[in-house]
């Protein structure tokens, strides 16, 4: 191992190369370790692919170091999940889910058929294709890019996700691998699979993703998708379709509500008129009740906090004794003119009675 780095773990391996989780001891920082045993075409296009791709969706580069033959590239770790593993505990995504994945594949591949030559990615499937906790989507695994039209290169891929008709070597190879990878996503089969066993009915998608994944998967590359632009143009008219369908309905359950409410007002209430008024004077008759002893309460609160008997005895100030409320109500007692009715610390009512 280089010394600067601490390997930690192998986290993948292919039939070309190993990928290793190692800590840089100088900054603790984690990075993937991709070491191929030998430096060849595969070793030398990824490293260019990193090099010059540096934007969202491909790990940094951060070092390159030969050893003995042997070509170690130091990368971004990407923290998460490849599609294959999610495919295998969630099975099917919605279409929704779909979207959003497909849509940030395309900005990716749109990086490589923009690029001047063009650039195929060349092994797109779900094992190259990591997915973090947060939803960000990541490209790995770049010794498969090839030039378009090009000829000293060999061209390595997957077989149940390329053509082996004719456009092997053009973006069009990349966009008929998403769409057999959106395929496996929707229904949890592979395209083969299905189209074997009868499960490749997409009829329950909607108009837009039908029309996306039936363009994609186009043996003839004249009738499929030319790159990831054209694609994304299609998925545009996809996300319009879904806002679009969104507003609808919630126009649609608003307009429920409002209609069920006024056929109730109309059919309800106007069909079985005696009970509605039953009913109405019922509840206007609980809420007299209810006002009622709301005032009852109140007034009585009012005069508590006016009269309060009480009887005080205080040596210092002589014998008081306290208003009898009943008695002053009923207008049976009255206070003599050399009494003195006062208020004690507390703010009761109290006579003084010399």
């Amino acid at each position: 191992m280089i010394e600067k780095y601490e390997l930690v773990r192998e986290i993948g391996h292919g039939s070309r190369a190993k990928v290793y989780l190692v800590r840089n001891s100088n900054t603790d920082e984690m990075l993937a370790m991709k070491s191929y045993p030998y430096i060849g075409q595969e070793s030398l296009r990824e490293l260019q692919v990193l090099k010059e791709i540096k934007a969202y969706g491909i790990p940094f580069l951060f070092d390159c170091v030969k050893v003995d033959g042997s070509m170690n590239i130091f990368m971004e770790y990407v923290p998460g999940q490849n599609l294959r593993q999610l495919l295998k505990t969630k099975h099917v995504f919605t279409e929704k889910e779909v979207f959003m994945i497909g849509r940030k594949i395309l900005h990716i591949l749109q990086l490589f058929h923009s690029h001047a030559p063009k650039w195929i990615y060349g092994d797109l499937k779900p094992e190259n294709i990591m997915i973090t906790e947060k939803g960000e989507v990541y490209l790995i695994d770049f010794g498969s890019v090839i030039i378009e039209d090009e000829k000293n290169m060999d061209v390595h891929g997957t077989k149940a996700y390329h053509c082996e008709t004719a456009g092997a070597l053009l973006p069009f190879r990349d966009t008929y691998a998403l769409g057999l990878i959106m395929y496996e996503m929707l229904t949890g089969c592979s395209y083969q699979q299905g189209m074997l066993n009868g499960k490749a009915d997409i009829r329950q998608l909607s108009e837009e993703c039908q029309t996306i994944m039936k363009k994609a998967v186009r043996l003839n590359p004249r009738e499929g998708y030319a790159d990831a632009m054209h694609m994304l143009q299609d998925f545009d008219l996809w996300e319009k379709s879904m806002i679009d369908g969104c507003i609808s309905y919630q126009r649609r359950k608003r307009n429920d509500v409002i209609g069920d409410t006024c056929r109730f007002i109309m059919h309800g209430f106007l069909k079985s008129l005696p009970q509605s008024v039953l009913i109405f004077m019922l509840i206007i008759g609980l809420l007299f009740i209810k006002f009622e002893g709301y005032r009852h309460f109140t007034k009585e609160a009012q005069y508590e906090e006016k009269v309060e008997t009480v009887t005080v005895y205080n040596k210092q100030i002589g014998n008081h004794y306290g208003l009898d409320v009943n008695s002053i109500t009923a207008g049976k007692e009255e206070p003599n003119a050399e009494d003195m009715v006062e208020k004690d610390i507390y703010g009761r009512s109290v006579m003084r009675r010399k």
